[in-house]
């Protein structure tokens, strides 16, 4: 599962939420997802997929 949002708060609710109902497991920063490269530049805001 991939989380994307501008806030760092609901994440982390959104988190301890599935870790009550699921034996899950945080990965991280996301790299790579469906063979996707995924990119990001923290200074402009901005994701993008290759």
């Amino acid at each position: 599962m991939l989380i994307a949002t501008n806030n760092l708060h609901d994440v982390n609710e959104l988190k301890i939420m599935l870790k009550k109902e699921f034996d899950m497991k945080d990965l991280g920063v996301a790299k790579k997802i469906l063979g996707m490269e995924i990119h990001r530049d923290k200074s402009a805001r901005k994701l993008w997929v290759s």
